[in-house]
């Protein structure tokens, strides 16, 4: 299953078997509007069987007709969320919500969570009697048979997804999109290299890089630059992100307390395909504030529907402090950039600690330009446009990889 070769990511798949419809059971005792609990049978662990808990949701779909679908991946603490499906099928799309660590979408009581918390586990809600390997084991199973590694289940679990969605009929297969959060986002930036029946892909927060600036740093001091290096070289996204050609959309915040502003950065630069940034300040890291950007939803109807896209940044530069940003509007409908912001820090520390302040730009008239000048001391610095329809999209941020945070 681990491969040496350069051409492929390093961990490979069974794609032949996943790609086939999985097994489903019915989930009765899991209720919840609009939307249908299952189990999709997952890959063995430890010899046995396992069951991967998902909702299932679908729009009003008129008769003959196909709708575009979306697989959603939660993150650390979460599970596969029935609100995530409902906000798709609104939207015209059919979803399903899986949970990638043997769980059900029940709370675990009060005092059993507080224990949980207390020794800083990640596991909120209650897993069921067939689950695959807990994800307290996903930085240090290394040494563990492929086929018990936690990543090992996650990424396949989110490929029979894909082909539980794809064999439905009311789907078409050639449309089939995926959106993470957090350590869903890190799941997605690895299937991106993986399963290419995806059109398009969105993580929100996570990326690679881990091991430079990450939650996961203490972790890997624990582990010793050995263990590091084997499960960076297995389980990194940055092992990956360069396999995919799709479009892909990177939403975070500059001082995510997850991801490191660099790292993530460095994990869009190695995707193949086009990448747009939606890099917001103070953007708050959680589920609901991970599944709320409405540029998640425009950029999905871009690519499935037609509708129109996000503004496009087409060139950064420079001409001493002045800062010039052109652009291009969207080729359908009438959105035109009403706003421009210029986010910049003058501080050296943890890209985590540092302070970012926000001026607005010059519309330069009868031009798809903005510019500014920057200002005395800046570090790093990015521009975000803002369009009349309220969507937001970044600029290639300046200052960030070149100038990496100390240690």
């Amino acid at each position: 299953m681990n491969s040496s070769s350069t051409q492929q990511p390093p961990v490979t798949w069974d794609l032949g078997a996943l790609y086939q419809r999985p097994v489903t059971h019915p989930a009765p005792e899991l209720k919840a509007s609009g939307v249908k609990g299952m189990f999709l049978e997952g890959l063995p662990y430890q010899g046995k069987p396992t069951r991967v808990f998902a909702w299932y949701g679908l729009p009003d779909v008129a008769t003959g007709q196909k709708v575009p679908a979306m697989v959603l991946v939660h993150g650390l603490t979460g599970t596969a969320f029935s609100q995530w499906v409902r906000l798709w099928t609104a939207r015209g799309y059919a979803a399903i919500a899986i949970d990638w660590n043997g769980q059900i979408p029940q709370v675990l009581p009060e005092p059993e969570l507080a224990a949980v918390k207390a020794r800083r586990g990640l596991t909120y809600f209650r897993r069921h009697e067939q689950a695959g390997p807990p994800v307290d084991t996903c930085m240090n199973g290394c040494d563990l048979p492929m086929a018990d590694q936690w990543q090992y289940h996650a990424v396949a679990a989110i490929i029979q997804a894909c082909s539980f969605l794809a064999s439905q009929p009311e789907v078409d297969a050639d449309r089939i999109g995926l959106t993470g959060i957090s350590w869903g986002a890190y799941l997605s930036c690895i299937i991106s290299g993986v399963d290419h029946r995806f059109k398009f892909i969105m993580p929100v927060y996570g990326c690679g890089f881990l091991d430079e600036e990450s939650i996961w740093g203490p972790t890997f001091v624990t582990m010793g630059p050995d263990k590091t290096r084997q499960w960076m070289d297995t389980w990194d996204p940055s092992r990956y992100v360069g396999f995919s050609d799709v479009p892909m959309l990177f939403i975070s915040g500059p001082n995510d307390p997850g991801f490191g502003f660099g790292p993530l950065l460095k994990t869009a630069g190695l995707a193949k395909g086009p990448v747009t940034l939606c890099i917001r300040p103070r953007m708050v890291h959680g589920h609901e504030q991970g599944y709320a950007p409405a540029e998640l939803y425009a950029f999905a109807d871009s690519i499935f529907k037609g509708s129109p896209g996000l503004v496009k940044v087409l060139e950064v530069s420079r001409k001493d402090k002045g800062v010039f940003i052109n652009y291009e509007l969207p080729h359908n409908g009438d959105a035109k950039v009403v706003w421009g912001e210029l986010i910049y820090t003058t501080e050296t520390n943890k890209w985590l600690d540092r302070r970012w302040q926000i001026e607005p730009v010059e519309l330069v008239s009868g031009k798809l330009q903005v510019k500014t000048a920057l200002p005395e001391g800046t570090i790093a610095w990015y521009v975000n446009l803002i369009d009349s329809r309220g969507l937001l999209v970044s600029a290639d941020p300046q200052g960030v990889v070149q100038t990496p945070a100390p240690s």
